[in-house]
């Protein structure tokens, strides 16, 4: 039967509305307040479906319930891990090795010491924890870093970044003299004349090989000390001593219809005049500026040994038909 047959939403067919004060139901037996029979109504019952919790129930510490509903749970001090610390300080009171009093362990995951400000990992603030910080003690060296060459350490935690012999040559820089090119190394042939110490070793000759103090630009020969744009020409011998281009000759003007051997050339003691026929002869010995030095008369052999070192002029006349020789002499 409908209990209120002036109201649409209330009849046998409705549900229960809980703390409205209708008999929504029409049913008595359908509860409206105090839900959980403790005899609390839900005004006064912090939980009025736990018939445990209500003003007249007993709190039980430490457990996180507000059983007698005045706000808070009751806070009794306990040491239940019996380490010295009660509760009202020990942020783990099960655990015996976690109080304030213990020694932050670092690295297992627990605040040890109770003392959230104790580093338990990330020690040197970098941003990254030991498993993927090669070096937690230090700022300076993490994978969020470069890696600076040369300095023995893995700044970057990358054993795969260079740190020394960057380019590979298996050479590192304390003897490598450019380790940016793996072309240069103690372990390379010297190349000459290519402006590079290829072998790292400043004492192998890149270009004036043979040391004579001519660069190979203008050493015709740069094997050969003797040959530079300095050099004596010796005459005759099919070598260009002193890098002109060609070899110098003897004779500057031969002696007409007699040949005339003149050696050795050069010479340091007696110089020998050989005529291919008998003739009555001069011999002039001047500098090379033209000076006459001496003069001899049908001479065959001359001491050259009391002359300065030094290029001469040797002038041979056929006193028979006038005719002159013009020949070039050194004297060392």
């Amino acid at each position: 039967m409908d209990c209120n047959d002036s109201n649409p939403n209330i009849n046998p067919g409705l549900p229960e509305i809980p703390y409205n004060g209708f008999d929504d139901d029409c049913n008595m037996f359908t509860l409206d307040d105090d839900l959980d029979q403790d005899g609390f109504l839900v005004t006064e019952d912090c939980n009025d479906s736990n018939p445990s919790i209500n003003p007249g129930a007993t709190d039980i510490p430490n457990n996180g319930i507000d059983e007698d509903c005045d706000g808070v749970d009751a806070n009794m001090v306990i040491d239940n891990d019996n380490d010295g610390f009660d509760n009202t300080v020990d942020c783990d009171d099960s655990n015996p090795n976690v109080n304030p009093g213990a020694t932050e362990i670092v690295y297992n995951g627990f605040d040890d010491d109770c003392n959230p400000l104790t580093l338990d990992d990330d020690l040197d603030q970098d941003g990254f924890t030991v498993d993927v910080d090669c070096h937690d003690g230090n700022p300076n060296i993490s994978p969020g870093l470069p890696e600076i060459p040369y300095n023995f350490i893995d700044d970057d935690c990358n054993p795969a970044t260079l740190d020394d012999d960057l380019d590979q040559d298996g050479f590192n820089v304390d003897v490598d003299c450019n380790d940016g090119n793996p072309n240069i190394s103690p372990g390379l042939p010297e190349i000459p004349y290519n402006f590079i110490d290829d072998d790292c070793n400043p004492a192998t000759l890149d270009d004036d090989l043979d040391q004579d103090g001519f660069l190979n630009a203008t050493d015709c020969d740069d094997m050969n000390a003797s040959i530079n744009p300095d050099a004596q020409e010796i005459p005759n011998n099919g070598v260009d001593e002193d890098c002109d281009g060609m070899d110098g000759t003897t004779y500057l003007e031969e002696l007409s219809g007699v040949e005339v051997l003149i050696f050795p050339n050069p010479v340091s003691n007696s110089l020998t005049l050989e005529f291919s026929k008998n003739i009555h002869h001069s011999v002039k010995l001047y500098s090379i500026d033209g000076i006459l030095v001496d003069a001899f008369f049908d001479a065959t052999e001359i001491d050259m040994n009391e002359y300065d070192s030094g290029l001469y002029l040797i002038e041979v006349i056929n006193l028979n038909e006038g005719s002159k020789g013009l020949y070039r002499v050194i004297k060392i």
